[in-house]
């Protein structure tokens, strides 16, 4: 009954902890192509439903490597550390205060022995928990950053190869310019244009069509 009144506790935790990690995941993801392309994260925003799409991305990544079952088994480490710790975070410094205090007072008898070594015993597990959490937090963040990262070189090298379709853009200011597309937003798009990335506002553009390949 214990087990499943503590399962019960931690229902909510898990509902907020799985979205709460998927935007985590989705972000770094997002944030570390934008950053291969030296974009402002302010004029490419992305909504919470697109970050939560995005996380599912390094996935996608990480099966072309054959990594995929070592990215699921770090990430539900990570779930079941995060809930495991923050479930018992009360109740250990409640027991950590009690072992403390006894052991200043010197107040530990043979009877309670046992069940004071069992207290140190949980204190231990728990800052062990705590050192795995945070191992298997950056181990995430690390993947999440690479397989960014990696995306968007993929990107580049398409389009160095001329493996993408080239987009005539009608610009207001600049006339007609031809280059590959990275990224667009609701308010500006990023073009690679000889070599490098412009940020053409879309007010500026009276027209994008697409070349095809030949």
């Amino acid at each position: 009954m214990k087990n499943e009144k503590s399962e019960l506790n931690n229902l909510p935790l898990i509902l907020l902890t799985l979205p709460a990690f998927l935007y985590f995941t989705g972000f770094v993801y997002y944030d570390s192509f934008l950053n291969y392309w030296g974009l402002d994260e302010t004029l490419f925003p992305l909504s919470f439903h697109k970050i939560l799409i995005h996380a599912f991305f390094p996935k996608f990544n990480a099966s072309t490597y054959y990594l995929l079952p070592l990215l699921l088994f770090t990430e539900a480490l990570f779930i079941f550390l995060l809930i495991k710790t923050s479930s018992s975070e009360n109740r250990l410094f409640k027991m950590f205060s009690n072992v403390f205090m006894r052991r200043i007072d010197g107040k530990i008898d043979t009877q309670d022995k046992v069940e004071h070594n069992h207290k140190v015993i949980a204190i231990c597990k728990y800052f062990f928990y705590l050192f795995l959490f945070f191992i298997a937090f950056h181990l995430i963040s690390y993947t999440c950053n690479y397989f960014g990262e990696k995306s968007a070189y993929l990107l580049h090298e398409s389009f160095l190869k001329g493996e993408q379709e080239v987009m005539v853009i009608e610009n207001q200011n600049k006339g007609r310019l031809k280059g590959n597309l990275v990224l667009c937003s609701e308010t500006h798009c990023a073009f690679y244009i000889s070599k490098k990335v412009s940020v053409i506002p879309l007010s500026d553009v009276k027209e994008i069509v697409a070349k095809p390949l030949l």
